[in-house]
């Protein structure tokens, strides 16, 4: 049995969903992008987007904690210098609540 989805998500888990389909469209374009380091960096985003679901849950308004925000900050970093940060995704961290 399926479930719809019942519960708000915090931006930065949209934003990571966004960052990963886009790193897949580019791969599946050009497969000779895969390399460990990107393997690398897809696994850190998940294990982000893991972390910051416990952290966010049920709290969409949420600023995040600052090892969290440093993380975010550390995968945007790294897709940009690994040239697979799409130039039209804008960061979704909120900063009051």
């Amino acid at each position: 049995m399926t479930s719809s989805k019942d519960y708000p998500e915090h931006p930065s888990l949209l934003f990571l969903t966004g960052l990963m389909d886009a790193i897949d469209d580019q791969v599946k374009k050009d497969p000779g992008l895969m390399c460990t380091r990107l393997r690398n960096l897809l696994d850190d985003i998940v294990d982000l987007d893991c972390d910051l679901l416990m952290h966010t849950f049920h709290k969409p308004d949420m600023i995040l904690p600052p090892d969290l925000k440093q993380r975010v900050t550390d995968v945007i970093q790294t897709a940009r210098r690994l040239g697979v940060y799409p130039d039209w995704l804008t960061p979704k961290i909120p900063e009051k609540s």
